[in-house]
């Protein structure tokens, strides 16, 4: 699996202060601006680290989502999604969803929604092509 840095969505995105609350990926990409479509021909698929064991809440469910808003919540539409729950979640690389395209919005990047209260959990997200099996 090769990461590249120029789709990462995340970076020590520190999940710590959710309080049942959702935030936007700490990196939104702007098609508009790069001027290409990043799922155009083959899918892609969303993988999310752990750097930091993830605590506090009950879960999280984090959603990849292309919308006319950079925030991402006006009228978004979701390309994959998953739910972890926080009891059985390790340190790691985790497999979040494989994104189909084409996209039309221009924005896209990830949501996170936490339930519960965070405590702790630090993620990295990418957009990569290749999963290894042990992944799926």
């Amino acid at each position: 699996m090769i990461l590249d840095y120029l789709l990462q969505l995340a970076s020590d995105q520190d999940l710590d202060p959710l309080d049942d609350s959702a935030v936007v990926s700490e990196y939104v990409i702007d098609r508009e601006t790069a001027n290409n479509d990043i799922i155009a021909g083959e899918p892609m698929y969303l993988i999310m680290s752990t750097s930091e064991d993830l605590a506090g809440g009950t879960s999280i469910t984090v959603d990849f989502r292309s919308d006319s808003a950079v925030g991402l919540a006006t009228t978004p539409t979701i390309h994959c999604s998953r739910t972890f729950t926080i009891a059985s979640i390790a340190s790691g690389t985790h497999v979040v969803g494989k994104i189909d395209g084409p996209i039309s919005e221009r924005y896209c990047g990830a949501f996170i929604t936490a339930v519960g209260t965070m405590t702790g959990g630090i993620i990295d997200l990418f957009l990569v092509k290749d999963v290894p099996n042990e992944l799926r």
